[in-house]
C-alpha cells in the first residue's frame, strides 16, 4: 500500500473505516466469486475489447505507426549484453501476448500466439563517435523504432535493438505494438528485467513465480463479465452522463481539418515551477479534491476558453489494474474515461473544480465499463475526421521509476516520443521533484507549435490566476501577461503600399466633411472627381452642382438640423445631392429604389423627413411614398444658368452626418446615425492604410444606402481622387474587368461574392493589372479568395481584408502581398485602426482574452440607433473606464490569433450542430467553391418537421449544360467528414443578394415540403452488383430488406462489421477494398459507385497510377500526407487522362 493511501486511511473517522471495510469485504466476496480462471491453455483464446480496437485501427491506418507504443530502457554501468538478452528471452516465454499475432478470418479477429520465439539482440555502437554526431545518430535510431510499421499478422510485436552509447552507458530500444502493450507493461518489464539480470548474473535460474493466469484469460473473462448485472448498471450510468446532443471540441485551427483523420504528431514541453506546483497541490487540500482533478478542472476552463464551449469531454486514461492477478501482467489493460462537466461562463473556478470532483469520483467508481464498448452502445456518429467521444486526452502520472540491480547496473525507463497521436490534443503531466512538467501533444495537421507555445503559457497563468482568486467568473481569469498584452497590442499590419501620400493627421477629423471637400476642390479643381456612365465631373463641376443643390435646399429647413431623404440611381447628381445635404449641416438619408416600397415608406416615416431629394427618374416612385408633409425637390427642375455662390458653412465636426438604416432583427430596419468626426476618423485610417492619394481611381459598386460607399465615396473625393461608378445590377459582369481597365482602377473595393463574381467574368488578366489594392468587406474572406487574387493580379497588388458594419465602418483591416502564407481558411481581419480597440466578451457580456464577441471600443462609434434607445443600450455600452470611449457588440464571433490579428468567425449563430456535430457553413462553401465547375455556392442548415437538421447547399454552376450535381457530392467526400456533406444540392442561376451586394439567405428559393426528411423509402438493387452487395450487408448485418440508399451504421453497422464486409467482398467480388472505404461510402449505392471504377484498386494504395501509358520516362508524385491525389485532377485533364 503506498504512503498515500496510508495517509487517506488515517484521516477517515471510525465510521468511514468500518464502511471502508466492509465494502472491501464484499468486492472480495464479489472477486472471489468472478475470479479468472486460466482458458487459454485450452485453446480458447479471444481478444479483449482493447484489443479489438487497436487490431481495428491498425487495418483502419494501414502503413502508420499510431498503434506502436515505443520507449527505452536507459542503462548505466557495466551491462553484459549476453545476460540482457537472456533476460529479454524468459520475459518473452513467460508473456504468452508477447507471442501474440492477429490473423483474420471471414473478417473476424483471432489470436495466434506463436509457441516459441528466440530474440537476438543486435547491438549498435556509437560510442566511438563525437558527441553530436552520437547523438544524431541516436535520435534517428529511436524514431526508426518509433515508425517501425508492424504486420499484425505476422510479425514479432515487439522490437528490441540495443545501442552502446559509452562504455558503461547504453540504451535499449524497445517498441510494442499497443495490443500488446500498455504503459503499466513497462513497470513490469523493467522490473522483470532486474530480478533476472541478478538471477541471471550468478547463474541462477529465473525467481519469479510461475504466472496465474496469462492476458488472453483477462480477455475472455472481460468479455463473459459484461453479462453480469453489475455491467449493465455501469453501463446506464453512462449512458446518462454522455447522452444527448455529445459536444464535439472544436478549438481554432491553424489549418483546415482534413476529412481522413491523420496521426502526425510533435510535443512541446512547458515546465512549472515547484513554487507554483507546490501551491497547486496546497489548493488541491483546501479544496478536498486531488492535484489530478484540480489540474483537469484548470485543463477544461483552457479549452473553453479557446473554443467558447461550456459541454466539454476529456479523456483520461485508468490502468484498468484493480485486480490484484492481473498487477505482473503485460498486456493492455488501459481503459479511457470520457470525463464530461458542463459550466457557464459565469461560474467560478470553485463551482467548476467541485463539479469535476463530482464527475471524476462517478467515473472512477464505474470504470470497469470499457470504452471499446460504450463507443459501441452509444451508436456514435461514424467519421473518419474525429476520434470517437472525445478529441483530447488528459493524464497526471508520477515520473518513471529507476531501478538498480545488485551488480550496480542503473535501469530507468523513458517515453520515446513517437511523432504520432490519435487525438487533436493530448496533455500529459509529470508530477517531478522540481514541479509540474506538461507534455502538449498535438497534431501538425492541425496546429502550429506557436499555438500550443501560447496555450502552455496561458494553462500556467490559470493556475495562477486560480490562486489568487478561485471565486472569479472562469471568464475573466486572465491568460495574458503584461508583457505579452502589450506585446499583442503593439502587432500591426506587416505589409503597406509603397507609395508617396498625404498622412491625414488625426487633427484633420476636427472638421466637417464638406471642408475638407472644399479643400480638395481648392487644390484639385480640374480633376475628375466622378466617372458615372457618361458623366464625368471635375471636382470644379461637383462642387458647383452640389452648392446649387444646396442652394435651394436652404429654402425648404429650418435653422434646427433636419433629415433629407435622397432617392437616386447611382450616378453622379446624386453625389452633389449627399455633397449639397453636408455642406449646410443637415442629415442625408439615402434610400435605394430597388427596396419594396412597403421597406421605403417605414423609412421615410421613421426618419421623421421633411424634405426628398429626387430627380425625374424617380419623381414618381418619390410621390408615391410621401405625403405633403413631405417636400420633394427635383434636381433637374433646378437652373443650371442661375449664378450661384459657394456655400462655405462652418459646420461642427461633431454635427450628424447620416442617418443609415441597416437590417433589423425584428424584421424593420434600423437606423444608424453617425457624425461628420467619426466619418473622418475611418477615412483618415483608411487613406493612411492604403495611401491613397490623387492619382487614384476607387470603384464605387455599392448602393448609397450602404456603409461601403461612405468608404469608397469619402475615401476618393476627402483625397482628390476620382471615383468610378458602375452600376453592377444593370450592366452585369460581361464587361465589368473590361470597364476596370478602361478607368484605369487602381483600388477595387467590393463584397467577397461580388469579387468571386468579378474573377470569374474576367477575360483577359491585363484587364486588372492596373489594380494595386484589392479591398473585401462585409462577408467572410476565405483562402480561395486570396489564391484568386494571386492567380489573376499583378504582384505588386495588395489584397486587402477588412471588418466593419454600419455602426462602426471599418475598423479592423489586414494587408497581405503575394509572398504572405495564408494556412486557415478564414482570411485574417487583421488589426484595429487607430484610436480603435478590439475587445472579446464572453456570452455573458464580460471581458476576456482568445475567443468571444467582437467588440469595438472607440471615441468614434455611431451616436446609436434612431429612435430605438433600448437597442441602443443594449449594444453600445459606456466604458468601464469611464472614458469617453464607448463600446460596441458586434455580434460576430472572433478568435485572437497568435500574431495578434483577429479571426472572424462569423456570427454567432452561424455554426450548426447536425447529428450531434458542430458544422461551420463556411467551411462546406469555401470546399464547394474549390470545384472547378462550382461559380459560387451557399449552405444552410434546415429544420424539418421533425425537429431535425439537414444541410443544403445552393450551387451556380459555370457551365448549367454541362453541370452534373451528383458529382459534388462525391467531391465533397474526399474533403470533409460525412456529417458536413450537404443532404441536398440545388442548382440556381444566381444567388440572390442583397442592394449591399451580400448574399440574401431570407431570398433562397424553399425546397418541397418532402425534400429535408431524413426517412429514406426502400430502394431495391438496380444491378447485379448492388444486389450481391444488399445479400452481403443483409448478411453481416442479420437484417432483412437492405436498401440502396439505406447508411451501413444507421442499421447497426459498427467498426468491427466493416472489416466482415471488406472481407465477404474481397471473398465474393474479388475486390479489394480498404476498410475506410466504408466510412466514405456508407451505402450500397456509394459502394457501388466505387466498384465500379475500371481500374478501381484498395482505396490507400500507396501508389495510384494517373497515366499508364507514354513512352517517356515515369515521373513519381508525392502525394500530401492526408493521402489525396484530387490535387492532380488538373494536371490528369491536361494529360487526357
Amino acid at each position: 500500500m503506498s504512503e498515500q493511501s496510508d495517509r487517506r486511511i488515517a484521516l477517515l473517522s471510525p465510521t468511514q473505516f468500518a464502511l471502508s471495510e466492509h465494502k472491501i469485504a464484499l468486492e472480495n466476496q464479489v472477486a472471489e466469486k468472478y475470479s479468472i480462471l486460466r482458458f487459454s491453455d485450452r485453446g480458447y483464446v479471444r481478444l479483449s475489447f482493447a484489443q479489438q480496437r487497436l487490431w481495428f485501427l491498425s487495418l483502419l491506418n494501414l502503413g502508420n505507426s499510431i498503434c506502436n507504443r515505443p520507449a527505452n530502457i536507459h542503462l548505466k554501468g557495466q551491462l553484459d549484453v549476453r545476460i540482457l538478452e537472456k533476460c529479454l528471452n524468459e520475459i518473452i516465454h513467460r508473456h504468452q501476448v508477447i507471442r501474440s499475432n492477429f490473423v483474420s478470418v471471414g473478417g473476424h479477429p483471432e489470436v495466434a500466439i506463436v509457441p516459441k520465439y528466440h530474440l537476438s539482440l543486435n547491438l549498435t555502437d556509437l560510442s566511438s563517435m563525437a558527441i553530436a554526431d552520437r547523438e544524431n545518430n541516436l535520435q534517428k535510431l529511436l524514431h526508426q523504432f518509433a515508425r517501425y510499421q508492424f504486420d499484425l499478422e505476422r510479425d514479432f510485436l515487439m522490437q528490441v535493438g540495443l545501442v552502446k552509447i559509452q562504455a558503461d552507458e547504453h540504451m535499449l530500444l524497445l517498441t510494442f505494438h499497443r495490443a500488446i502493450f500498455d504503459d503499466c507493461s513497462m513497470e513490469v518489464l523493467s522490473n522483470e528485467i532486474t530480478i533476472l539480470y541478478d538471477a541471471f548474473s550468478q547463474d541462477k535460474i529465473s525467481p519469479l513465480l510461475d504466472l496465474e493466469i496469462q492476458y488472453s484469460d483477462f480477455a475472455n473473462w472481460q468479455i463473459d463479465r459484461l453479462e453480469h448485472p453489475s455491467y449493465r448498471s455501469k453501463l446506464d450510468y453512462w449512458k446518462k452522463q454522455l447522452g444527448g446532443e455529445l459536444p464535439l471540441l472544436s478549438l481554432p485551427l491553424d489549418r483546415p481539418r482534413p476529412p481522413m483523420q491523420t496521426f502526425q504528431g510533435a510535443r512541446y514541453t512547458h515546465a512549472i515551477s515547484l513554487e507554483l506546483t507546490t501551491a497547486i497541490k496546497q489548493f488541491s487540500q483546501r479544496e478536498q479534491t486531488t492535484l489530478f482533478m484540480t489540474l483537469l478542472a484548470v485543463y477544461q476552463v483552457l479549452l473553453y476558453r479557446y473554443s467558447g464551449q461550456t459541454d466539454i469531454i476529456v479523456g483520461t486514461p485508468i490502468s484498468g489494474r484493480d485486480r490484484l492477478d492481473v498487477e505482473h501482467l503485460i498486456g493492455v489493460f488501459t481503459n479511457l474515461l470520457a470525463l464530461r462537466s458542463k459550466f457557464t461562463a459565469d461560474d467560478s473556478f470553485r463551482s467548476v473544480l467541485a463539479r469535476v470532483r463530482q464527475v471524476a469520483l462517478a467515473a472512477y467508481e464505474h470504470q470497469e465499463m470499457p470504452f471499446e464498448k460504450l463507443v459501441e452502445e452509444l451508436h456514435l456518429e461514424r467519421n473518419l475526421s474525429y476520434s470517437p467521444l472525445f478529441q483530447t486526452i488528459f493524464q497526471l502520472r508520477q515520473p518513471s521509476k529507476v531501478w538498480q540491480t545488485d551488480t550496480g547496473l542503473y535501469l530507468q525507463q523513458n517515453q520515446t516520443e513517437s511523432g504520432t497521436i490519435d487525438v487533436d490534443l493530448y496533455l500529459d503531466i509529470v508530477e517531478t521533484p522540481t514541479g509540474l512538467v506538461c507534455n502538449f501533444e498535438y497534431n501538425t495537421n492541425l496546429f502550429d507549435r506557436a499555438t500550443i507555445e501560447r496555450m502552455a503559457r496561458h494553462f500556467e497563468a490559470l493556475l495562477n490566476g486560480i490562486l489568487v482568486n478561485p471565486d472569479k467568473s472562469i471568464s475573466e481569469i486572465g491568460l495574458f501577461s503584461e508583457s505579452e498584452r502589450q506585446e499583442l497590442a503593439a502587432c500591426r499590419n506587416r505589409i503597406s503600399p509603397k507609395r508617396n501620400f498625404n498622412n491625414l493627421t488625426k487633427s484633420e477629423i476636427q472638421q466637417s466633411i464638406a471642408t475638407r471637400f472644399q479643400k480638395q476642390v481648392k487644390q484639385y479643381p480640374d480633376r475628375l472627381a466622378v466617372i458615372a456612365n457618361n458623366e464625368q465631373w471635375t471636382y470644379r463641376q461637383l462642387d458647383r452642382e452640389a452648392n446649387s443643390i444646396a442652394t435651394e435646399l436652404i429654402k425648404y429647413t429650418q435653422p434646427t438640423q433636419i433629415r433629407v431623404a435622397l432617392l437616386f440611381d447611382r450616378n453622379a447628381p446624386a453625389i452633389a445631392a449627399i455633397l449639397a445635404v453636408l455642406k449646410i449641416g443637415l442629415v442625408y438619408v439615402p434610400l435605394d429604389s430597388s427596396y419594396p416600397r412597403s421597406r421605403l415608406a417605414y423609412m421615410l416615416a421613421d426618419a421623421m423627413v421633411t424634405v426628398l431629394l429626387t430627380d425625374n427618374t424617380n419623381l414618381e416612385l418619390a410621390r408615391s411614398l410621401v405625403d405633403r408633409q413631405v417636400q420633394i425637390v427635383n434636381i433637374d427642375d433646378l437652373d443650371r444658368d442661375r449664378e450661384i455662390e459657394a456655400i462655405d458653412l462652418e459646420i461642427a465636426a461633431d454635427t450628424i452626418a447620416y442617418l443609415l438604416y441597416t437590417s433589423g432583427s425584428t424584421g424593420q430596419p434600423k437606423g444608424v446615425i453617425q457624425t461628420h468626426r467619426n466619418v473622418l476618423h475611418f477615412i483618415r485610417n483608411y487613406t493612411n492604410n492604403l495611401h491613397i492619394n490623387c492619382e487614384d481611381r476607387l470603384t464605387l459598386l455599392a448602393p448609397f444606402s450602404s456603409d461601403a460607399t461612405v468608404i469608397d465615396l469619402f475615401g476618393g473625393l476627402l483625397n482628390g481622387a476620382t471615383l468610378c461608378m458602375f452600376d453592377l445590377k444593370q450592366a452585369g459582369l460581361v464587361n465589368f474587368s473590361q470597364w476596370l481597365r478602361s478607368q484605369a482602377i487602381t483600388i477595387y473595393h467590393s463584397t467577397p461574392t461580388v469579387y468571386r463574381y468579378a474573377i470569374e467574368a474576367t477575360r483577359d488578366r491585363l484587364d486588372l493589372a492596373q489594380i494595386r489594392a484589392v479591398v473585401l468587406g462585409g462577408e467572410l474572406a476565405v483562402k480561395q479568395d486570396v489564391e484568386l487574387y494571386r492567380e489573376y493580379f499583378d504582384d505588386r497588388c495588395l489584397f486587402v481584408n477588412g471588418l466593419g458594419c454600419t455602426e462602426s465602418s471599418f475598423h479592423l483591416q489586414y494587408l497581405i502581398d503575394k509572398e504572405t502564407i495564408t494556412a486557415q481558411n478564414n482570411v485574417s481581419v487583421g488589426y484595429p485602426f487607430d484610436d480603435t480597440e478590439i475587445l472579446l466578451l464572453s456570452s455573458d457580456g464580460k471581458l476576456t482574452d482568445i475567443m468571444g464577441e467582437i467588440a469595438v471600443r472607440s471615441p468614434h462609434l455611431a451616436l446609436g440607433y434612431w429612435r430605438q434607445p433600448e437597442l441602443t443600450q443594449s449594444v453600445f455600452l459606456p466604458d468601464p473606464d469611464g472614458t469617453e470611449r464607448r463600446i460596441y457588440r458586434t455580434g460576430d464571433w472572433g478568435y485572437l490569433r497568435t500574431d495578434g490579428s483577429l479571426e472572424c468567425l462569423g456570427r454567432k449563430d452561424s455554426q450548426v450542430k447536425i447529428r450531434g456535430f458542430r458544422v461551420e457553413l463556411g467551411e462546406i462553401e469555401a470546399v464547394l467553391s474549390q470545384h472547378p465547375d462550382v461559380l459560387q455556392t451557399i449552405a444552410i442548415a434546415r429544420e424539418n418537421g421533425n425537429g431535425d437538421k439537414s444541410l443544403i447547399a445552393y450551387v451556380v454552376p459555370k457551365n448549367p449544360t454541362t453541370f452534373i450535381s451528383r458529382e459534388l457530392r462525391q467531391f465533397l467526400t474526399q474533403k470533409l467528414p460525412s456529417y458536413s456533406i450537404p443532404a441536398r444540392f440545388v442548382v440556381l442561376a444566381e444567388l440572390p443578394l442583397t442592394p449591399n451586394g451580400k448574399i440574401d439567405r431570407r431570398a433562397l428559393p424553399a425546397l418541397d415540403s418532402h425534400s429535408d426528411t431524413l426517412e429514406r423509402a426502400y430502394v431495391k438493387p438496380c444491378d447485379e452488383l448492388e444486389l450481391q452487395l444488399t445479400t452481403i450487408w443483409e448478411r453481416v448485418l442479420g437484417i432483412h430488406q437492405v436498401g440502396i440508399e439505406d447508411n451501413f451504421f444507421d442499421l447497426g453497422g459498427n467498426s468491427l462489421m466493416t472489416v466482415k464486409i471488406v472481407a465477404e467482398i474481397e471473398r465474393e467480388l474479388a475486390k479489394r477494398l480498404a476498410v475506410a472505404t466504408l466510412f466514405q461510402a456508407q451505402t450500397i449505392k456509394q459502394l457501388a459507385i466505387i466498384l465500379r471504377q475500371e481500374r478501381y484498386t484498395a482505396g490507400w494504395n500507396s501508389l495510384v497510377p494517373l497515366q499508364a501509358k507514354g513512352t517517356k520516362p515515369p515521373l513519381f508524385l508525392i502525394h500530401p500526407c492526408s493521402g489525396e491525389v484530387s490535387i492532380y485532377r488538373s494536371l490528369c485533364v491536361h494529360m487526357g487522362v
